[in-house]
């Protein structure tokens, strides 16, 4: 939606002022790829992701809506519906409807996922990031969990974890869970193609040197090929559900 966004903006000299600004405000507020690597602009674009804009409205905070992602798409789907009803049908436009309505209805799915379940020792965050690279429009794909754990060793500790998706230039579709728990940060790396993993596996021990340098302690580090459908993972030797794809 975002690059159509883009496309619209340069080839259609006759979009709306309206449709142009509002679109461009939403293309100027997109991260770099870099800025996502900074933990300050990670949980600022997390925050403003579009997850929690109704929960920030039924507590009555209003200065995020001219930075929440659902709240910018919200009004560019509108004004288009508007144009079109007022002016008839434009194909570039009709196209830059549907995808943003898609867009639209996708954040609304996550946001679905992301209500507490039946497990009320368990919430689950879905939210998909868009940002900018190489003046191209893209998206990270995180799930963080949090999970409190049973046991009475560990009563009243939480787990941590976050389910990263990336597409990277040159290999297949990377996906890497990252837990923390016992003071040490654990990765299981997962691809469909054995030429990605291998490239992966390769750089474990690069991987546990950065962790090191940034203050943290390696565990667990791995990556192996896996089909899509299979749910099953190799997990640390521990009694907490780390790395089962069905969480």
């Amino acid at each position: 939606m975002l690059n159509q966004v883009v496309k619209s903006l340069a080839k259609n000299e006759n979009v709306p002022d309206t449709l142009k600004r509002l679109a461009q405000d939403i293309l100027r507020n997109l991260p770099t790829k870099q800025q996502l690597t900074e933990s300050t602009q990670l949980k600022k674009n997390f925050d403003n992701s579009g997850l929690f804009l109704e929960a920030k409205l039924a507590e009555g905070k209003t200065s995020h809506l001219s930075t929440d992602l659902k709240a910018k798409i919200t009004q560019l789907v509108t004004a288009l519906q508007q144009d079109t009803a007022a002016n008839g049908k434009n194909a570039s436009l009709q196209e830059l409807q549907t995808k943003s309505e898609g867009t639209l209805a996708r954040l609304v799915l996550n946001q679905l996922k992301s209500l507490p379940q039946g497990d009320a020792n368990k919430q689950v965050w879905t939210v998909e990031l868009p940002f900018v690279d190489k003046q191209q429009a893209k998206s990270l794909q995180i799930q963080i969990e949090e999970e409190n754990q049973r046991s009475t060793d560990d009563a009243g500790s939480k787990s941590w974890s976050a389910t990263v998706s990336i597409m990277p230039p040159n290999l297949s579709t990377v996906h890497c869970k990252i837990s923390y728990f016992n003071n040490a940060v654990h990765t299981n790396f997962w691809s469909e193609e054995g030429e990605t993993t291998q490239v992966i596996q390769g750089n474990l021990d690069y991987l546990s040197q950065r962790l090191e340098a940034a203050g943290l302690t390696p565990g667990n580090l791995n990556a192996r090929q896996q089909n899509k459908h299979t749910s099953e993972f190799n997990t640390p030797k521990t009694t907490k559900p780390l790395f089962n794809a069905q969480a």
